[in-house]
């Protein structure tokens, strides 16, 4: 009977240091898990800004773009324009219409 005993209050003590380092380690996880979440948290806040920040700079490209293609089909109108007219001296009308073609050139170039 007293083997019994002792092997229960071995058992008992076995136990009893297995509960205290399961604690131990549910803490430490406790803790590592309420780090990683702020982490998670701050993390998720910097990418909703620089989503943000994307998104108004997509907007404002497409903007700068549309602007650009706009001037761009106004110089081709004025090309066009500048190479039926008559009513202009030849040498002047080749010097508008190289400056059309290179200012043609340089908006095709921003796009």
């Amino acid at each position: 009977k007293e083997k019994a005993i002792l092997e229960a209050t071995s058992r008992i003590e076995e136990w009893e240091n297995r509960i205290a380092e399961l604690s131990a380690m549910s803490s430490r996880l406790g803790t590592e898990y309420k780090n990683l979440q702020e982490e998670v948290d701050k993390n998720q806040g910097s990418m909703d800004e620089s989503m943000a920040l994307r998104k108004k700079e997509v907007a404002k490209f497409h903007e700068e773009e549309k602007e650009l293609f706009n001037s761009l089909n106004s110089v081709k109108s004025a090309q066009i324009v500048l190479n039926s007219s008559s009513f202009l001296q030849r040498p002047s009308l080749q010097k508008l219409q190289v400056l059309a073609s290179r200012q043609a050139d340089r908006l095709s170039d921003r796009a």
